[in-house]
């Protein structure tokens, strides 16, 4: 009988120890060896507790690894929409900063600079008007100065075409004067002579 209960006993360690193995090899469940002194179904009831503790476990692990992508991902969508509403608020507050100070000083530079340049053009143009009446009446007084001499030198040139005519006219009539005188007496002669014969007969 003891033969009888040890082979059993034998038996049944070789059992729980394939199935001890069988649990590792499927289910990656770890038997204790101190376990296998217990029932064959209180094994099995310790690896069922283990293996829905671990698939309580994995189930866990997922949930929190969901989580904390669920998490993560609205903690970004929640940073997003931050980050868009400090963009859109800083542009509003630059908006608003170019249109009362940015736009006002570049109009105000722009009024300057349009300013200067017509002042400058103006006080241009004044110089070259400048420039010009003072050329013209530098122009004027040389062709004055030129035209005086032109009339000096037609003033002398008339002067003695009119004398050189003038004498040649004085002489023409010295001439006549002096033809007039001998003529005269020629005919004052000739009168007389007639006369004197008139008389006689």
């Amino acid at each position: 009988m003891r033969d009888l209960s040890t082979n059993r006993e034998k038996k049944e360690k070789i059992f729980k120890g394939k199935v001890a193995e069988r649990l590792w090899n499927d289910f990656n469940l770890f038997i204790n060896p101190k376990w296998l002194i217990d029932s064959l179904e209180s094994i099995l009831e310790r690896a069922y507790y283990m293996h829905r503790v671990r698939g309580i476990n994995s189930a866990a692990a997922k949930i929190q690894k969901n989580w904390k992508i669920f998490v993560f991902f609205k903690g970004q969508q929640r940073i997003k929409r931050k980050r868009e509403a400090a963009a859109r608020k800083i542009q509003r507050m630059w908006g608003r900063f170019v249109e009362e100070k940015v736009v006002p000083k570049r109009l105000e530079e722009k009024k300057t600079k349009a300013a200067i340049l017509i002042q400058k053009s103006f006080r241009g143009y004044l110089e070259r008007m400048k420039y010009s009446v003072m050329l013209g009446r530098k122009r004027i007084k040389e062709n004055l100065s030129y035209f005086e001499g032109v009339w000096d030198g037609i003033v002398e040139e008339s002067v003695v075409v009119i004398q050189r005519f003038y004498r040649k006219y004085l002489g023409r009539k010295q001439k006549a004067v002096a033809s007039k005188k001998k003529g005269g007496n020629r005919f004052v002669k000739a009168v007389k002579a007639v006369r004197k014969v008139q008389r006689k007969k």
